[in-house]
């Protein structure tokens, strides 16, 4: 659903996605853009992301990391990013300014909202990542993701006899009936090293 915020220069309604809301100020065309944001020395400019700019032996830098950096009196690494503590992007206020990791910055604006403990127990009880997915409305990576940090490995394809093009539960009933790795590829049709590849991925041999 679209909403509906002033122009910040001449008042305008604009009519936006909030997705596609990426700063306080936005505006409804390049000239009223152009009009409030001016690339001028020593004063800055505000880039298509809503970030303060200024230039600094004449090379414009973010603000929000320039106020940082003085007040650390260093530079900041670049695995160090800079949070806005209130969400407003040109308040470069250093009390509202928060050195983190890039994966701490990451989960601050994008927090896990799905049931991370019940998508792990299903993985191991088989349920492919996949299936996770759909069932949690994430993308694949982001249970890959979640799984990592908790020391999960998670199979780069799923173990569904659907996707895999082969009866793999029916390999598993052959093989702890008794059948050898070989016999159960040759009744299948498949290449001993496939069977073997899925039977491992399921943890039935090693």
């Amino acid at each position: 659903m679209k909403v509906i915020k002033p122009c910040g220069c001449c008042g305008a309604s604009v009519l936006r996605k909030p997705s596609a809301i990426r700063s306080s100020v936005i505006f409804c065309s390049v000239r009223c853009r152009s009009r409030v944001v001016k690339r001028s020395p020593g004063k800055g400019y505000v880039d298509k992301a809503g970030y303060k700019r200024l230039s600094v032996n004449g090379e414009f830098i973010f603000e929000h990391r320039f106020v940082v950096e003085k007040f650390l009196r260093r530079k900041l690494r670049a695995s160090e990013v800079v949070h806005h503590l209130n969400g407003d992007k040109l308040d470069n206020r250093i009390d509202n300014l928060q050195v983190m990791s890039n994966s701490d910055h990451c989960k601050e604006h994008h927090p896990i909202t799905w049931d991370v403990a019940l998508a792990a127990s299903l993985l191991k009880k088989g349920v492919n990542a996949n299936k996770l997915a759909k069932r949690f409305g994430v993308s694949r990576r982001s249970i890959k993701s979640a799984m990592k940090v908790r020391g999960i490995s998670v199979p780069r394809y799923p173990l569904s006899s659907n996707s895999l093009g082969w009866d793999l539960d029916r390999a598993i009933k052959l093989y702890k009936s008794g059948h050898s790795i070989y016999r159960v590829a040759k009744t299948l049709g498949e290449f001993r090293s496939t069977v073997a590849s899925g039977l491992r991925r399921r943890g039935i041999c090693s």
